[in-house]
């Protein structure tokens, strides 16, 4: 087996996946989302849901333009200074046109995005190990700057006492300090890992020039999602909005659902519902409205980006590395 079918079959594990693997997501999203709906089934739950969305502030669409385009590029910078940081020659211009690209995986799923990188950054000369480690560490980046971000919510008091949240908070705290003192002691039983082995060998100054190149895109993860909420009439306190941002940032990355639709949503009521004025019902709508628009502008934001960076030739040189990496 070639080194390049070796990372289409492990960075894509999509393609083997068995049919329930595969259709699993589609069935959680669409019971999450028909149990979510279900008390709007008649005419004045309707009422209430189409008034949430009728009452979005007109600075929706602009913020529907200006999001999608300032994570894409947020991105691709963390992505380019990231893998230049270790070697790989590689411009801003050829990463924003290649995570464009990829953006229309991300719209299936982040975590599939991040493994159609891994293989057009490879096919595209760098070796497969570099490649590999870099994008992993960019997302365990990504996993230690929302722990830190919700843990500065925690601390500032915003999390209810004895909330489930908070537990998973500190749990996440708690190993990110482990995972950190693993990169800096380097102990024997984690360098015979050799996912470990390589994260190590960036050592913490590494993590911390990563973790610097990833910030802006995490402000504006942050940011453009406080204000979408906003445009929705759900006003949080920034503590509240840093506490239980990263949570449903985290939520909608998993593999348990599409884009993280359903469970997401169904988090956010949870969350966010109490900063609504009026009553419950109206703000439930609120929070369900917002969430909705939330996945529907960052979906077609992806779509947009990814097929315009499509009709580029470094667009479609990405597609046909990842068409001739693909395994079978």
């Amino acid at each position: 087996m070639t080194e390049t079918s070796q990372s289409a079959s492990v960075v894509l594990p999509v393609q083997k996946a068995g049919w329930l693997q595969r259709v699993l997501p589609w069935i959680v999203s669409l019971a999450v989302v028909s149990w979510l709906l279900w008390p709007y089934r008649t005419e004045q739950g309707r009422a209430l849901l189409i008034d949430a969305f009728a009452r979005a502030s007109s600075w929706t669409l602009a913020l529907a333009i200006a999001a999608p385009i300032s994570l894409w590029l947020s991105d691709a910078y963390a992505t380019a200074r990231t893998f230049q940081r270790w070697g790989t020659p590689i411009s801003l211009k050829e990463t924003c046109l290649i995570r464009g690209a990829t953006a229309l995986f991300d719209a299936i799923n982040p975590a599939l995005g991040q493994a159609v990188l891994t293989v057009v950054v490879h096919r595209r000369g760098t070796p497969w190990r570099q490649t590999l480690v870099i994008v992993l560490l960019m997302n365990v980046i990504f996993l230690v700057q929302i722990a830190l971000v919700s843990g500065v919510g925690l601390v500032a008091g915003a999390a209810p006492e004895g909330g489930i949240v908070s537990v998973l908070v500190t749990g996440a705290l708690a190993l990110t300090v482990v995972y950190l003192g693993v990169i800096a002691l380097r102990p024997a039983v984690f360098a015979r890992n050799r996912t470990l082995a390589w994260l190590a060998d960036m050592g913490l100054r590494g993590h911390a020039w990563a973790f610097l190149y990833r910030l802006p895109n995490a402000g504006v993860l942050i940011g453009w999602q406080v204000l979408l909420m906003r445009c929705f009439g759900i006003e949080l306190p920034l503590t509240v909005a840093l506490f239980y941002l990263p949570p449903l940032m985290f939520i909608v990355g998993m593999p348990i659902s599409v884009q993280g639709i359903g469970p997401a949503q169904l988090a956010a009521v949870a969350f966010f519902a109490g900063y609504v004025g009026g009553d419950r019902a109206a703000a439930e709508a609120s929070v369900i409205a917002s969430g909705f628009a939330a996945t529907a502008l960052t979906t077609l934001g992806a779509i947009v980006i990814g097929l315009s960076c499509m009709t580029t030739d470094t667009g479609r040189r990405s597609l046909a590395a990842l068409r001739d990496a693909a395994p079978g």
